[in-house]
């Protein structure tokens, strides 16, 4: 295994919108967007579209809590 890559966890079934899946393994797993991205089986930019989305989202929800 090459330095600095983390094994994902298991391989458990992700549930979920593309971007809160996206979301969760980068920002919350701490995976980087290629590893995130082997893992779903998609693009690494699919995964960072996916990441502006989400957070996007969440911007989205607090300025509207606010």
């Amino acid at each position: 295994m090459a330095a600095g890559r983390q094994q994902p966890r298991s391989p458990q079934k992700l549930t979920g919108t593309p971007c809160s899946i996206s979301w969760r393994l980068t920002v919350l797993e701490g995976l980087s967007l290629r590893a995130a991205a082997e893992r779903l089986e998609i693009s690494a930019m699919s995964v960072q579209r996916a990441q502006k989305k989400a957070l996007a989202a969440l911007r989205q929800q607090l300025v509207g809590a606010g």
